[in-house]
């Protein structure tokens, strides 16, 4: 099963977590189970994976909410 990978930044805590794992979920309209947060790692995990569109509109939404983020 293929994954989208993110490098994401700004999480300090467990809320950031949480909030990261819904702005991903929400904006690519999956389970929030899917997602797979790791504030030790900074990265945010799909399994799954999605398309490069979904992808951008996900690293936007983390962005605007203070958690700039890339393609790991």
């Amino acid at each position: 099963m293929s994954q989208v990978r993110l490098k994401v930044e700004g999480m300090s805590c467990e809320g950031c977590v949480r909030s990261v794992g819904v702005i991903v979920s929400k904006a690519l309209g999956v389970e929030r189970e899917a997602v797979q947060v790791s504030l030790e790692r900074g990265e945010a995990v799909v399994e799954g994976g999605a398309d490069e569109a979904s992808v951008a509109r996900v690293l936007e939404r983390l962005k605007a909410q203070g958690f700039p983020s890339q393609r790991a």
